[in-house]
C-alpha cells in the first residue's frame, strides 16, 4: 500500500489514518486495498465500509447477504448512539467522537461474531404470552427483549427467528398455543409469567423453556431450586410474593381509613398461593381482605361489580400478566387500586410497588443465550431483581379526589403528574 500524505487541521486531535486502517482491519479481519488516498475501503465479499476519517464521513454498505447485513446492523447501532445517521456522521464529529463509535462497534462486535459463526445456524424462539401484542406495556417487554437479543448478536432476519403467540388474557388458550409454537421446533421457549410457564412446562421436558418471569417458581413446581434448577426450566423469578407485605403497607398508608380491601385474582395457579400472603399481610394492620375472582378479561365488568356490593374501600390487583381495562374501571368505580406492576401506573393506575418489568426481560434473553452457547438449564440459577419500584399517579389521584401523604411521595422512584 502506497505512503497516505496529510496535514491534519490544527484544530484537530491528530489520529493517523493508519491507526484507524488497523482498527478495522483487526474488527474485519480482511484485506485492505491500494491505492485508496482520501478514503478507505474495506472489503469482504462485496461489504464495505468507506471513511475519511479527515472529510468526518463515514459510510456503510452491504449487500443481500444475511451476515454482511448482520455486521452492518452492528455499525447501524453505534451510529445510532452517536444520535447520528447512518451515511455521514456530519461536519460536527471530531476524533473524540470517531473513536467513541470505532469503541462502541469493538465492545459490540465480538458478541455478534460469535453468533455469526461458521455453523450458519439460525436460532429460533418461541414467545408463549398470556397477553395482548397491542398494549403499550407489552410492546415494551418484548422491544427490551429483542434489543438485548439485538446486543447480544443476534438478529431477526438473519440469525434469529421470533415465533410469537399471545393468549389475550384467556389462559385456556394456552395449551393450544403451545403446541403450535412447538410445532415450529423452537430451540428455547420463552414464557411470560406462571401460566405460560405451566403451559410449556406440561407440553414439553425436552425444549429449554426460560420463565418471564415466575413469582413462585419452587411452589409452582417449575424448579427444584434457585441455584439447580434441575430439568428444563430456569430464567427469572420477580420476587412479588416477596413484596406483598410492602405493597400492602403501601395501600394502608395511601388509604389509612380504608378496612375492606377487594384482592382481584384470575386463573392464574399462583393466585392462591398469592392470596394467603395478602391475607396474612392485612389482618396484621387490621384490614379485612376479600377475594373477587376475574377469571377471563370478559369477567372484569362483573368484578367491579362485585367489590361495589361487597362495600370495598379499595383494590389490590395480584401480580398477573396486565389486563389494561383495569386501572379504568377502578376509576369509574371511584376504588383506589395499588398494582405490583408500574405499567398500570402508565396506564393510569393510582400505585404500585414491584420489580420493574424491562430488566428482567433483558435477562431472559441473556439466559436465551447462554441456552444457545451450550448452557444446560437444570444447571443455570434462577435468578431475582434486586431493584423495586414504587409509581404513583397523581393524575389519578385528583381524579379519585385523594391527596397522597408526603411519606409517599418521598419514596416514589416514578412520579406521572
Amino acid at each position: 500500500m502506497g505512503r497516505v500524505k496529510y496535514k491534519a487541521p490544527s484544530r484537530h486531535w491528530r489520529l493517523s489514518p493508519i491507526t484507524v486502517v488497523g482498527i478495522f482491519r483487526t474488527l474485519c479481519n480482511v484485506q485492505l486495498e491500494s491505492g485508496m488516498h482520501t478514503k478507505t475501503d474495506i472489503r469482504q465479499r462485496r461489504w464495505m465500509i468507506r471513511f475519511a476519517p479527515w472529510s468526518n464521513r463515514v459510510r456503510a454498505t452491504a449487500p443481500p447477504n444475511k451476515s454482511h447485513s448482520a455486521y452492518l446492523n452492528v455499525f447501524q447501532l453505534s451510529l445510532r448512539q452517536l444520535d447520528c445517521p447512518i451515511g455521514s456522521l456530519g461536519a460536527g464529529m471530531r476524533r473524540r467522537e470517531f473513536i467513541a463509535f470505532l469503541g462502541g462497534v469493538t465492545a459490540i462486535w465480538p458478541r455478534l461474531a460469535i453468533a455469526q459463526q461458521a455453523s450458519g445456524k439460525v436460532w429460533r424462539v418461541a414467545w408463549l404470552s398470556p397477553v395482548f401484542a397491542d398494549t403499550a406495556v407489552d410492546r415494551e417487554i418484548i422491544e427490551a427483549f429483542r434489543e438485548e437479543m439485538q446486543e447480544l448478536g443476534y438478529v431477526e432476519g438473519n440469525n434469529l427467528v421470533l415465533d410469537s403467540r399471545f393468549a389475550e388474557g384467556h389462559i385456556e388458550r394456552l395449551a393450544s398455543l403451545t403446541s403450535e409454537l412447538i410445532a415450529l421446533r423452537p430451540d428455547v421457549i420463552v414464557a411470560y409469567a406462571t401460566p405460560a410457564i405451566a403451559a410449556a412446562q406440561r407440553a414439553t421436558s425436552t425444549i429449554p423453556i426460560v420463565m418471564a418471569p415466575a413469582t413462585d417458581p419452587i411452589g409452582s413446581g417449575f424448579i427444584q431450586s434457585l441455584a439447580h434448577p434441575g430439568a428444563n426450566i430456569t430464567g427469572v423469578a420477580n420476587m412479588y410474593g416477596d413484596a406483598i407485605g410492602k405493597s400492602i403497607e403501601l395501600l394502608h398508608a395511601i388509604l389509612p381509613a380504608a378496612r375492606r380491601i377487594a384482592v382481584l385474582m384470575s386463573a392464574n395457579p399462583a393466585h392462591p398461593q398469592q392470596y394467603a400472603l395478602v391475607e396474612a399481610a392485612a389482618k396484621a394492620l387490621g384490614l379485612t381482605p376479600i377475594a373477587i375472582m376475574a377469571a377471563t378479561p370478559a369477567d372484569l365488568q362483573q368484578a367491579f361489580k362485585e367489590m361495589r356490593q361487597q362495600n370495598c374501600a379499595a383494590l389490590f390487583v395480584l401480580a398477573d400478566p396486565i389486563r389494561p381495562t383495569i386501572p379504568a374501571l377502578a376509576t369509574e368505580s371511584k376504588i383506589p387500586a395499588i398494582y405490583q406492576y408500574g405499567g398500570y401506573v402508565d396506564l393510569g393506575g393510582l400505585a404500585s410497588y414491584g420489580a420493574a418489568l424491562t430488566p428482567m426481560y433483558r435477562k431472559a434473553a441473556q439466559y436465551v443465550d447462554k441456552i444457545f452457547k451450550g448452557g444446560n438449564p437444570a444447571e443455570i440459577p434462577v435468578e431475582q431483581p434486586v431493584a423495586f419500584e414504587l409509581a404513583l399517579n397523581l393524575k389519578t389521584a385528583a381524579a379519585l379526589g385523594l391527596s397522597l401523604p408526603d411519606i409517599v411521595l418521598a419514596r416514589a422512584d416514578k412520579v406521572i403528574e
